[in-house]
């Protein structure tokens, strides 16, 4: 759905951003810093060498293009899902914080 595509590609703004501070400013890092970076590393350094990658090819098919995001995707997908659950089970079991979904 159009609505789910649009929390992932949020998703995926808010997390290069808080990745790109957490590297990049050179500012002390708590507990969380230092864990969203050990998870969430290996995922942006696919997706930035897919990037450069694709910058060097020559001109290819739509469908190759089609195929390769509907790839990232998946890889994304699949990196979030372990968090998702966590924040499911932590909503199912009425913890700090948890609301209901929108």
């Amino acid at each position: 759905s159009v609505r789910v595509l649009c929390w992932f590609l949020t998703w995926g703004s808010l997390g290069g951003n808080t990745l790109n501070a957490i590297l990049f400013e050179g500012r002390s890092k708590g507990p969380f810093e230092v864990a969203f970076a050990l998870y969430y590393s290996p995922l942006f350094a696919v997706i930035f060498s897919m990037n450069q990658m694709l910058s060097k090819m020559p001109s290819m098919p739509g469908l190759f293009f089609q195929g390769m995001g509907v790839t990232l995707t998946f890889a994304g997908g699949a990196w979030l899902t372990p968090v998702a659950v966590l924040g499911l089970a932590r909503q199912a079991a009425g913890g700090a914080g948890a609301k209901e979904a929108p």
